[in-house]
């Protein structure tokens, strides 16, 4: 598991550019009902870009871009460092994880959320046996 990525918000605005942008088609996975309140924090080369579901797009100076996901649950972030030439739309797509103690998902083409063994699985590793022992036991006291 990676450690957790140190932030530094920006020191200026972004300098101006002359030409096309760069686009990013840009989609968090998810929607409020089924994977949290809080919609993850989305920020290019550290500027606050979006805070929502769904897919939308995004303009970026031509060159280095780096965009960083944080969910509000989660303990750590997602970045992904990409090349953006004018006039070009790069998919990004960033899947929340299932659990806080699991680095969401992000890459160019669409992600699985990670975690879910620990979210679904593992209570039942630990209330599993808990179950079939108090049914041995019911079964064993009646006979």
């Amino acid at each position: 598991m990676a450690p957790p990525v140190v932030y530094h918000p920006p020191a200026a605005a972004p300098a101006p550019f002359d030409g096309p942008p760069g686009y990013l088609d840009l989609t968090v996975q998810g929607n409020y009902v089924w994977t949290g309140l809080y919609a993850p924090e989305v920020r290019v080369n550290g500027w606050k870009v979006q805070n929502r579901y769904g897919r939308s797009t995004v303009p970026v100076a031509p060159g280095p871009a780096l965009v960083d996901i944080r969910t509000p649950h989660s303990l750590y972030r997602s970045q992904l460092n990409l090349w953006v030439e004018p006039g070009q739309v790069v998919p990004v797509f960033y899947a929340p994880p299932y659990s806080p103690f699991v680095q969401g998902s992000i890459g160019h083409v669409r992600q699985q959320r990670p975690g879910a063994f620990l979210r679904f699985g593992l209570p039942w590793l630990i209330v599993g046996p808990v179950i079939v022992l108090g049914l041995v036991a019911a079964l064993l006291g009646t006979l």
